[in-house]
């Protein structure tokens, strides 16, 4: 392969098996999901490699491979030398290793696969079985692994657990606490030996994690509560125009949109036109946990992946002052 050619392809033709994209972004690029198989998924996932920039001694291109006869590749970044690149392929292979380290039996679970124009960032999740439980409001919750990975530099390799509950299509999602494990580039591969220390020790946790909810459930807030809680936490935290759809839904089981974008009165007062019922939540919420899961259905309402993950990550240290 010559990188000119590479290069000089200014099209930059998108690959995709056809699957309809979220209407996600991914810093600032769309993303095509595929659910499936571990192995169907892996046929997904293209090879990259990396060649000589042209006219930089100190910087490597890196490319995605052909996926078609008449695909000549895809220069999807410009690294430095020492980067060190991990195939998605190789994450996989790790992530199924680790999966049959702990008895998960990995080849008969389904996967969903999000990926960016030229795959050159990716994002998959995997249910595991024999952690389901019910906290009491009769919407099962199950357990996923993430695995999040870029070749571009922008998203270092990274696992985490996160709790989902079966609510809508996708699921509203809320994370163990301390669960991610982090591998920055500096090797190369994904280890699956690292991988399964992470899900036994947080496997370790996942009974404690689930009494935490169930208290949650059962914990009941008042309605002075809320609204004082919106108005100064969730308002400080994720802004006037979040906090007060919080409320509305808190208030009325429906999500909605602003009257007037420009009114600056605390967001319990703001006036809202409402759109949509939220699934799995009872009006008006009382209890810890129900309002949880309305901050993690605005969290999965935002329009970037990495836009709804920063949000997920948040709700614990917001539902604080609600357990105070």
């Amino acid at each position: 392969m010559d990188i000119r050619e590479v290069l000089g392809d200014g099209r930059l033709r998108r690959w995709q098996d056809g699957s309809e994209p979220e209407g996600l972004t991914w810093e600032g690029l769309p993303v095509t999901t595929h659910v499936g198989s571990l192995i169907e998924l892996g046929s997904h996932l293209p090879e990259f490699k990396r060649m000589p920039a042209p006219r930089n001694d100190h910087k490597d291109v890196i490319i995605r491979l052909p996926v078609s006869e008449d695909d000549k590749g895809v220069a999807v970044q410009m690294v430095t030398k020492s980067y060190d690149l991990v195939q998605h392929r190789d994450v996989l292979d790790a992530v199924v290793e680790a999966l049959e380290g702990v008895d998960l039996h990995p080849r008969s679970l389904k996967g969903r696969l999000i990926l960016t124009p030229y795959a050159e960032r990716m994002f998959l999740t995997v249910q595991l079985p024999g952690f389901d439980f019910d906290p009491g409001d009769g919407h099962r919750i199950v357990l996923d692994v993430e695995c999040w990975n870029s070749v571009d530099t922008t998203t270092s390799l990274m696992f985490r657990l996160c709790w989902r509950r079966l609510v809508c299509q996708n699921g509203l999602r809320f994370g163990l606490r301390q669960e991610r494990l982090r591998q920055v580039h500096f090797r190369g591969q994904a280890e699956p030996q690292r991988i399964r220390e992470f899900l036994e020790d947080r496997f370790d946790r996942v009974e404690a994690e689930r009494d935490v909810y169930r208290r949650w459930t059962h914990r009941t807030v008042t309605e002075d509560q809320i609204r004082d809680w919106v108005d100064g936490p969730v308002n400080q935290a994720w802004k006037s125009h979040l906090a007060a759809r919080a409320f509305f839904i808190i208030r009325t089981g429906h999500d909605g949109a602003l009257v007037n974008r420009f009114d600056d009165s605390l967001p319990h007062a703001r006036a809202i036109r409402p759109t949509l019922p939220v699934p799995g939540v009872q009006a008006p919420v009382r209890s810890v946990f129900a309002a949880s899961q309305v901050l993690s259905w605005l969290a999965m309402k935002q329009g970037t992946l990495l836009g709804r993950y920063e949000k997920l990550a948040q709700i614990p240290t917001l539902i604080e002052p609600l357990l105070s």
